[in-house]
């Protein structure tokens, strides 16, 4: 399992992630290619991951901090990606309109404002 980190804002939580569970931060997919990898900032390189995915088997866990309403949810490969992979959503509205609209489901929420040990918590939770 790795860390991708495809978005800069999120560079501290992945770093704690990294850091607790021992997994290794990388900015770029290369083979071998893992089984799982974490992603934050997935919707930046959402064409790459559904390709990479349809080639290997691979899965992901997807932060997903894109909101309702934005144009990043047009995208029909980050759709694919977030119907097909473990999302979390940084918000309950968000989720609610991903799931009425696409039908994908988030198995959690952390919201923009959670502390990151409770954000590293919930991911640990599902990996393990």
């Amino acid at each position: 399992m790795e860390i991708l980190v495809f978005d800069i804002i999120y560079s501290q939580i992945a770093q704690q992630l990294s850091k607790d569970l021992d997994i290794k931060i990388c900015i770029n997919l290369q083979p071998p290619y893992e089984k799982l990898y974490i992603i934050f900032g997935a919707v930046f390189q959402a064409h790459q991951l559904y390709s990479l995915q349809l080639q290997h088997n691979i899965k992901y866990i997807i932060y997903n901090h894109v909101l309702k309403g934005s144009e990043y949810l047009l995208n029909k490969y980050y759709i694919n990606l977030m119907k097909n992979n473990y999302l979390i959503n940084s918000d309950c509205e968000t989720s609610k309109y991903l799931y009425e609209t696409f039908n994908i489901k988030t198995i959690s929420h952390i919201s923009e404002a959670a502390h990151n040990k409770w954000a590293i918590c919930k991911i640990k939770n599902l990996i393990l």
